[in-house]
Parts: structure tokens; sequence; C-alpha cells
């Protein structure tokens, strides 16, 4: 299950922790030269077709696999990775192994019903399909909550990975100095090679994702046995047991992760225009679904990797907790601290590992920058200078794409400043984010939506969920965590904590708070709205999308009584041929497809120029 978590900050403590040998700084410098080497091949490569079409679509002839890969490692960054493995060590195998199936429904939801209407399309911004549907200010509320959501991601993101690299390497790289060079490796790339390098680099930087979380299991399961690591995780109750409860202030019961999960997948897998960027670059819609089914697989073989890294941390330190006993300030500093204390006698290794983590960071920064790029484009230059030759949009392009690297650094540098308030930030964010996938379900299936009526619906059901969360900051408690133990500890190593902070007091509080709270509130008595609050955060998703759809039909209703019926292109609803059309190749490349954006004054044709090999050719 997507959590919207605090970023990672793998703070170990400075008594006694393995840094990088010199040998990990070599293959850790060689990733990032081999991400930038994919950029400078595909620029030399595409010097001959060097388009804005190529630049954002890779000319839509891309086949499925490197865009499965790329629609992965986009998804699941750097904070997924280490939130999950720690969430396991922590609370159990239940809110993530529990959160596959609804993964599963939410992604075939996506690839049946979403993704064959935006391919048929041919859209080269998500966006564009509010425009047509609706009209410009819900278009801009969308853009405004995409942009933010994006750069956000983004900067967690960078920070994630910077805080790792200043911890493996005794923060002889500073955070700060860490976020330059990985901004400025994924921009270099980006600009230089497009959409086909950001495409292949995601491959390369995968691949090693998927190389650091199977060493993770495989090397303690190789040192204890993969029957002592069950075995263990029983004992300790990580196998958790399921709550059929439909309390809603149940933090993770069955319903909470499946049904609540299926619309919060539904969010990241529907509205984020980098997902949409990618599958669009296939060159048949076959390619799309393929793309699409192989990347509903790869996300679920990551988070059973991830689930399995965290029985195995478990089953490490069951009975000497790096948390409890001071070695680890940071729960989500785990996996990288495992990393350096199993693999340290082995030179390179860590460098191996530790450079899938940050793979991580890089996949999410390089689509984001090469998406945010081509939004700019296509909702704000093309709209100022119509008639600018593709050359100038490529330039423009490429101008947008540095300045935007230079904004993740400073968002990063933000979000370093925020302290407390960041898990507040980005819990805004994900709330925020299912009101974009209520706009999108109502322009697909509800011909009575009108624009009037979801602006309404989109203001009104964004405040409930904003209102909910900010309730839950005052009035909710944090989740309660498994039985943790240090009972074979050196003694020393327990102690060194108090004596250098006190981190202690607080873990000794929560601990406290954990004894004293159950899964559902205290029975003394409290008001009904101090109960909405300690509504599980794993509903707010299915609350706000709830509430933006039926607040918008309801607007809807009383606006067409008002100002009567508008007309809706049928184009641009949801049909059961889409679903069905997997061959749907686009054998005559002049294909054009228009609608009404009402966005705008006149028409929108999109088409592919052969001329221009998929060109930037939006025309007014």
């Amino acid at each position: 299950m997507f959590v919207c978590r605090h970023f990672v900050s793998p703070i170990m403590m400075e008594n006694s922790r393995p840094s990088f040998h010199w040998a990990d700084y070599l293959v850790f410098v060689a990733m990032l030269m081999t991400s930038s080497a994919i950029g400078i091949f595909y620029a030399f490569k595409s010097r001959k077709n060097n388009s804005s079409g190529e630049f954002m679509l890779a000319s839509r002839k891309m086949t499925f696999f490197p865009v499965s890969m790329s629609l992965t490692a986009t998804l699941l960054t750097g904070i997924y990775l280490q939130g999950s493995v720690s969430e396991t060590y922590l609370r159990g195998v239940f809110l993530y192994m529990g959160s596959m199936a609804p993964f599963t429904i939410a992604g075939a939801i996506a690839g049946l019903v979403f993704m064959p209407k935006f391919y048929k399309m041919r859209l080269t911004s998500i966006y564009e399909y509010i425009g047509m549907r609706f009209n410009k200010p819900v278009q801009f509320c969308c853009l405004f909550i995409g942009y933010v959501y994006m750069f956000f991601i983004s900067g967690l993101a960078t920070r994630a990975a910077s805080l790792v690299l200043t911890t493996v390497t005794g923060s002889r790289l500073g955070v700060t100095s860490a976020a330059i060079i990985l901004s400025a490796v994924c921009t270099f790339y980006t600009v230089i090679g497009g959409m086909k390098a950001v495409l292949w680099a995601d491959v390369f930087q995968m691949t090693l994702m998927f190389i650091c979380l199977i060493a993770a299991g495989v090397q303690t399961s190789i040192k204890l046995g993969f029957a002592t690591v069950w075995t263990t995780n029983m004992e300790g109750g990580r196998f958790n047991e399921i709550i059929f409860d439909p309390d809603p202030r149940i933090f993770v019961s069955f319903w909470s992760v499946v049904i609540g999960g299926i619309l919060t997948w539904l969010t990241l897998l529907v509205v984020l225009p980098h997902q949409m960027q990618r599958y669009n670059s296939c060159k048949t819609q076959a390619h799309a679904h393929a793309a699409f089914a192989f990347y509903i697989f790869f996300c679920n073989a990551i988070t059973l990797f991830c689930t399995l890294a965290g029985m195995a941390m478990y089953a490490i330190y069951v009975n000497c907790d790096p948390i409890s006993s001071g070695k680890l300030s940071d729960p989500d500093g785990l996996l990288p601290y495992y990393i350096l204390e199993a693999f340290h006698h082995l030179p390179g290794i860590p460098g191996i590992l530790v450079s899938g983590l940050c793979s991580a960071a890089l996949s999410t920064i390089s689509s984001i920058l090469n998406s945010a790029a081509t939004v700019t484009v296509t909702h704000t230059v093309s709209k100022i200078w119509k008639d600018l030759s593709d050359s100038r949009y490529l330039f423009i392009t490429r101008i947008i794409v540095v300045l935007f690297g230079c904004l993740n650094i400073a968002v990063t540098i933000f979000v370093g400043e925020l302290g407390n308030l960041l898990r507040a930030v980005i819990g805004l964010i994900g709330v925020t984010n299912s009101p974009v996938c209520a706009v999108f379900i109502l322009g697909f299936f509800f011909r009575r939506a009108n624009a009037k009526g979801t602006l309404i619906g989109f203001v009104l059901g964004t405040a409930v969920g904003i209102w909910l969360f900010i309730g839950s900051l005052f009035y909710q408690g944090p989740p309660i965590n498994l039985d943790l133990s240090t009972e074979m500890c050196l003694d020393e190593e327990v102690t060194s904590l108090s004596m250098t902070n006190d981190s202690s007091t607080t873990m000794m509080a929560t601990t406290l708070y954990n004894l004293s709270t159950a899964a559902v509130p205290d029975v003394i008595p409290r008001s009904f709205v101090i109960e909405l609050y300690n509504i599980s955060r794993l509903w707010y998703t299915t609350i706000t999308l709830l509430s933006v759809c039926i607040i918008s039909m309801v607007a809807s209703l009383i606006m067409d009584a008002i100002y009567g019926k508008p007309e809706v292109d049928s184009n641009l609803l949801w049909s059961w041929r889409d679903v069905c059309s997997f061959n749907n190749k686009t054998e005559n490349p002049n294909q054009t497809f228009s609608f009404e954006d009402k966005s705008d004054v006149g028409k929108v044709e999109q088409r592919v120029d052969p001329g221009e090999s998929g060109s930037f050719s939006t025309q007014f």
C-alpha cells in the first residue's frame, strides 16, 4: 500500500558505524557515469531526428519492455523502497503484502479503462483531456496540483537519496552537495537524450534496484536460513492477524487496505502525467497494454522483495534492535544500515547496493523533469507562441528542463528545512491528488458532469480532505509498532544513545503511547468531529475522491437546471470498445483526432506528422 510517509532520513549514530570503501565510491561514480553515457548515446543516435516529438514521446516508437521498467522505476521511489522495508520490520507484512491485490485491481482498471482512451487520443499531456472535457479553470486546478505533487515528490526523493549518500560516506558528502550531483546528472542525460535516454536509464537503474533488494534478502537467508527467517517473523507477530472490523478508525484493516488501497493506487496510476507520457510513447496500443501488464507485475515483485527484506531485517535484529539501541535514529534508514553492516567486508558490493537505492531517486527525478517540461510546453509555451518552429519548441523544452533541474535542488533544500512539518506536507499532497483522479472519473463516466459543477465539487471535496488531514495531525496518534527487543545488545550499545541525544526518551514515550492506546480510540466519550479526525489515513483518498464526485454531480445537476445541459463529445466518454482495442495500431500516421478544447477558443487537432517523426504538432 502506498502510504505518504515522512522522507527517509537514514541517520545512523556516529559510534562505530561502517562507511564507504574507496571501491564503493568507484562503483557509485560508475553508476552515475553510465546513466550519463546513456544520454550521450541517444543524443548521438537521434541527431538526425532531433524533434520535440522525439524528445517528449520518443516519436511514439517504443516497445513495451523499457516502458514497463520505466513506469515501475518512476512510481516506486526510494521513499517507497526504504519505507516499505521499515514498515514490515516495525508493524508486520499485512500493509504491503495486502496491497498487492488492490494494486493489481487498480492497475487493471487504469490499464483497461483509462489508458486506451488516452492512447487513442494521442495526448502529449494528460491535462489536455481535462481542457477538452471541461474548461480552463478545472484544467488549471489540476495542473497546479500536478506541479506541486511532481516537484515535492522529486525533491523528497532527491533528499532521501542525498541523506543515504551523506550517511554512507560518513558525512564527507553533504546533503546539498549530494542533491546537486544527483540533480545535475539527471538534468544532463534528460536534456541531451530526451525520452529515450530517460527510459533506458530507468531500465539500468531498475536493474540495480532489483539487485539491491534481492541481495538484502538472500544474504540474510544464507546467513540464517529462510526457515529461520520465516519462523522468527511468525514468533515475533510479523504475520499480522487480518482485522475484518469495519471501524474506519483502525489504521490497518482488511477494508482499509483493500478498498482504500484500490482507490489510493488508482490516483497514482491514472493522474500522474509522467505515467501517461510513458505508455503513450509505445508504438502500438498492444505494446502499451503489454507495458502496463508488466508494470503491474514488476511493482508487485518489488513490493514482495521489500517485504521479504523487511522480514530478513527483523530476523537479523530480533534480539538487538538498532533503533531501540540507538545505533539508528530513523527507522527508514534500516535498509542502507543493514547493507553497510552486512557487506562492509566486501568492498564494492555496498556501492552497488547503495547505487540501487539512489537509482530509485534518479529515475523519479529524470522522469519528472521530462514530464514537467512537456506539460509546460504543451499548456503554456504553445499557447503564448503559437507559430514557433519545432526546433524552437525543442530548444525551449530543453531550457525548461535545466530550469526545473535547478528548481529540484531548491525544493530539496527547502524540504530539509521543514523539519516536523515535512510529514504533514507529504500527507497533504497525498490528499490533494485524489480530487484530480475524481475529475477524470467524472469526465469518463458521467455525461451529466459539467465544468461548473465539477469545479465546485473539486474545491469543496479537496477542502474536506484537507480538513480531515489537518485535524488528524492534532488528534490522531502514531501507528502502533510491534514488539522490538534489545536484550542481546551490549550494555554500552543500549546506553550510548542517552549519552549522545534524547532520542531514547522519545522512543520510550512512543512505546508508552502504543501500550496505552488501542487500535480503536479510548472509551472516554469524544465528540463526533474528534472521532472523524481519528479515521485511518488509508481512507483519506477514498473520502476525498467520493466527496468530489458526489458534490460535483449534485452541483452539475443544479447548473444544468439553471443554464441548460452542455453538449458532450461522446469520444471523450468511456466506451467498452476502447477496452477491446488491443491491436489498435496507428497504420496511418496522418490519422487525426479532433476534439473541442474548452480551455481555449478553437479546435485542437492532434496528429503525428510523418515528416516530423512525431514532432510537437498541436495546432490551433
